[in-house]
């Protein structure tokens, strides 16, 4: 973002006079604005002052160099995060797969087992003669 010098000289926090001078030597570069009037970009006062002030809103908000290389690490840590999160959910919808294909075996062996369990219902069982004479009626 390029600002007014006057602006400029707020964000580092010091005087118009001071930014003056060091556009004069060669501390801080000018950048021309597409309407031809001159600004400094931030990036420029970062990488010259160390940090910035955004004292917009009545916030004040410190951009520093480390910050600023904090948001590139920020980025690939959130890009890994995504990664391991999409693989997790690989993961899960795999192991609902292999519960559902459990809990489907487990319902076909109760159905086997309940249906064994009438067929013997109506086995007849031998009488209690039968058993002690070894007949059958």
């Amino acid at each position: 973002m390029i600002v007014t010098k006057t602006k400029a000289a707020q964000l580092v926090g010091i005087t118009r006079q001071t930014i003056y001078k060091n556009i004069k030597s060669g501390k801080v570069n000018v950048t021309i604005k597409p309407d031809g009037s001159q600004g400094i970009d931030t990036s420029e006062l970062i990488r010259a002052f160390g940090e910035i002030k955004d004292i917009s809103n009545g916030d004040v908000t410190i951009t520093t160099r480390k910050n600023m290389s904090k948001g590139v690490n920020s980025d690939v840590n959130v890009e890994l995060l995504e990664y391991k999160i999409e693989q997790l959910e690989i993961q899960l919808k795999a192991s609902e797969a292999r519960e559902q294909k459990v809990l489907d075996n487990q319902d076909k062996l109760l159905d086997t087992i309940q249906s064994q369990s009438l067929a013997l219902e109506h086995v007849k069982r031998p009488g209690i003669i039968e058993r002690m004479f070894n007949k059958k009626d």
